[in-house]
């Protein structure tokens, strides 16, 4: 949904913040995901081992 600014690059700066703070909190959780599952893989393959 489109709203119409009066002033319209006020309006898109606080999108741009928004989209940035999303990305950022995007790629920490994505990050830290992946060590996670990083981690849950090594101890499974140590526990195939022994």
């Amino acid at each position: 949904m489109l709203l119409n600014y009066p002033d319209i690059p006020e309006g898109l700066v606080v999108v741009s913040n928004i989209f940035s703070i999303l990305k950022s909190s995007f790629s920490t959780l994505f990050y830290t995901t992946l060590l996670i599952l990083m981690i849950i893989a090594g101890v499974k393959k140590l526990k195939m081992m022994n």
